[in-house]
């Protein structure tokens, strides 16, 4: 039975029970990813899924991925760099934006929406502010219903420089604290992810939803499973700003 769930995979193991549960995959690609433990090659790519790429690309890396991206026969591609738009002009392929903090508003979303089948609306609003853009979206939106949500991307190895400045030993993932905010860092060559200690869960539903956004990143594959196969969720999850503004107006004083 077909749903609209779009799961962001970090294992192929369970690929196939998900796809039997009627969900669309996206794969981290390797090379063009931070965040993950895991990344693919194009070839591990199913055709009827999506390719997914959230660095921040330079001239040379945006070269190197339309390289690749000559032999797609994907589903299509989730990016972050505006860049990706411009070098997949030419290809027959679904483009889907994910730009997590700036996706705020409905005239921008459709602005943006002239160049691209699809975006994913930023986590930093409320669930009525992102209903009034799904009312007022051009096309279908995706929206982030469960896992990990990206606070910061550092283009710098911040792990690697805090260690060897210390002498301590190499990690790719360490939690910390920042004054009273816990976050998780994970890196790789390309860079360091900062996640929200807890992930995020949002059962907001739609008309105009396209896709209901799964990141599997630092979940389990039970608990992946059990969400999709039972709609459970037996993990410690936040509500993050759906129901909590982030601007405030400053009272004028008297």
């Amino acid at each position: 039975m077909k749903n609209n769930y779009l799961v962001l995979i970090q294992n192929k193991s369970i690929a196939d029970q998900l796809v039997q549960n009627g969900v669309t995959l996206a794969y981290p690609l390797k090379d063009f990813c931070v965040g993950f433990n895991n990344t693919f090659l194009l070839e591990e790519i199913p055709t009827d899924a999506y390719i997914y790429v959230n660095r921040v690309l330079d001239c040379e890396s945006l070269d190197k991925l339309k390289e690749v991206l000559k032999n797609v026969n994907q589903k299509g591609i989730i990016f972050e760099d505006l860049g990706v738009i411009e070098i997949t002009k030419s290809l027959s392929i679904e483009k889907i934006l994910f730009q997590n903090h700036q996706l705020t508003n409905y005239e921008s979303v459709n602005e943006y929406l002239k160049y691209v089948d699809s975006l994913l609306i930023s986590t930093d609003i409320t669930n009525e502010e992102a209903k009034e853009i799904l009312d007022k979206a051009d096309k279908k939106l995706v929206i982030y219903t469960l896992g990990y949500v990206n606070i910061m991307y550092s283009r710098r190895n911040l792990i690697k420089n805090y260690h060897t400045h210390y002498d301590l030993d190499d990690e790719d993932r360490i939690d910390l604290e920042v004054e009273d905010k816990k976050l998780i860092a994970v890196e790789n060559q390309y860079g360091t992810y900062f996640y929200d200690s807890l992930p995020l869960y949002n059962g907001l539903d739609h008309k105009n939803i396209l896709y209901k956004f799964i990141n599997t990143a630092l979940l389990s594959d039970e608990d992946v499973l059990e969400f999709i196969k039972n709609g459970k969720i037996n993990f410690e999850t936040n509500e993050g700003f759906t129901k909590t503004k982030t601007i405030f107006k400053i009272k004028e004083e008297k």
